[in-house]
Order: C-alpha cells, then structure tokens, then sequence
C-alpha cells in the first residue's frame, strides 16, 4: 500500500470523523459552523492563485484554527484579484507574514510563483499567525495579521 493512505489516515481517519460520516449516510445533517469574526491563531494550510467560479484570477488562502473554541475549523480568504486595489489588498497581506519575498505584482505568472515561494517559506518555518478576521462596514470579510511566531513544538 502507498505511504501516502497512511498518511491520509493518520490525518483524517479520526472516531469524530467515522461518526460523522455514519450521520450523513443516515440523511442526518452533519453540524457546520463558520467561524465567528474574531481574533485567532492559525497556521496557513494553503495559499495560491487559482481561477474563481467565474474564471478571474483568485488568491485563495486557508486558515486553520489551532487554538481554542474553534480549533480545527478553517477561515477562507479568497480575493478576485482584475484591479489594482484587489493586487495591493493581496500585497499588503503577504507583506504582513514577514517573509524574505519581495511582495510586487508584475504578471499572473510572476504572482502564481511568488505565491508558491511565499507559501512554501512559511510552511518550511513552521509559522503560524496571529489573525484578525473582519468585517468592514460594507459587509466585506477582512484578514489582518498582527503577529507572526514560530510554530510550538509538539
């Protein structure tokens, strides 16, 4: 057998996960939240430029709660990135991790590696966040980083 289904189910293959999974196969709604606006430590599980529904450029990155009532569920941010405001919401926020790229936009190219290298510093770091997760007054979900720390060790 490959590493990699062991790997899958020592990651996912939890009783929480198997009861679950028992509930939807019986019809039963399995119980989702999203996760309040609030302040949260995370770790980024994800980060890239990707097409959106309506084939735009997107920056997508996912938060995964580590620590406290919402440990383990995840907040995404995904960003439509055709203006320059849009480019300069996403530049701020890479900016904000505190890594050694030079956060600048020249083509969708460019972005997509710049993206990636960003990504793969902070997952070879161990890095996790502080966030503040908002909402501004049109309605509009905000991520901030106000701290940037290495990982805990187990």
């Amino acid at each position: 057998m490959n590493d990699i289904f062991n790997d899958f189910d020592n990651a996912f293959l939890t009783d929480d996960f198997l009861a679950d999974i028992a509930k939807a196969e019986s019809g039963a709604q399995a119980e989702r939240r999203d996760a309040p606006v609030g302040k949260y430590e995370v770790k980024i599980e994800r980060m890239e430029l990707k097409k959106s529904n309506a084939g735009d450029p997107m920056f997508s990155c996912w938060f995964r709660i580590i620590k406290g009532e919402c440990e383990k569920q995840v907040i995404f941010m995904n960003q439509v990135i055709t203006r320059a405001f849009q480019i300069h919401i996403v530049n701020e926020f890479m900016r904000s991790l505190k890594t050694k790229q030079e956060v600048k936009f020249v083509s969708y190219g460019q972005y997509a590696q710049l993206i990636k290298d960003v990504f793969d510093e902070i997952t070879e770091a161990k890095t996790e966040f502080a966030l503040d997760y908002s909402e501004n007054a049109k309605g509009f979900k905000e991520f901030k980083i106000f701290e940037v720390f290495e990982a805990t060790p187990f």
